[in-house]
């Protein structure tokens, strides 16, 4: 059975016009930008002429010692500053809910002080 449509104007296009610009925003400044990353990552850059070398940038990359300490470093930060102090400021704020229902907006901004003392020892020296 076919579907009769309805006479009057088609409101789809509205909805179509109201997400275009975030669409096109997310395209500029997302997709492109990845895309782009992506293809200058097997590029080298000399003379103002961009010229494809394969593999040669990663292979460079991998073997300085600073790239391999600063991965290192990132690693270490993902797994000790992402989830243990998730846990904790979840059990706080549950804790302070309990104990402190209306005033609770109040404390939490206090989470964000939590992650400039934790990382400081990690970086040093």
């Amino acid at each position: 059975m076919k579907r009769k449509k309805k006479a009057g104007p088609n409101y789809n296009i509205y909805g179509w016009i109201f997400i275009s610009l975030a669409f096109l925003l997310y395209i500029i400044f997302t997709i492109y930008p990845a895309i782009d990353s992506l293809l200058l990552a097997f590029q080298s850059f000399e003379g103002g002429k961009y010229t494809f070398v394969g593999l040669k940038n990663f292979k460079r990359m991998f073997g300085d010692a600073i790239f391999l300490k600063s991965l290192g470093n990132t690693f270490l930060y993902m797994v000790i500053q992402v989830p243990i102090p998730a846990r904790y400021k979840w059990a706080e704020k549950m804790q302070m809910v309990k104990c402190y229902p209306s005033e609770i907006t109040i404390f939490l901004w206090m989470e964000n002080l939590s992650s400039g003392f934790a990382e400081k020892p990690i970086f040093q020296g």
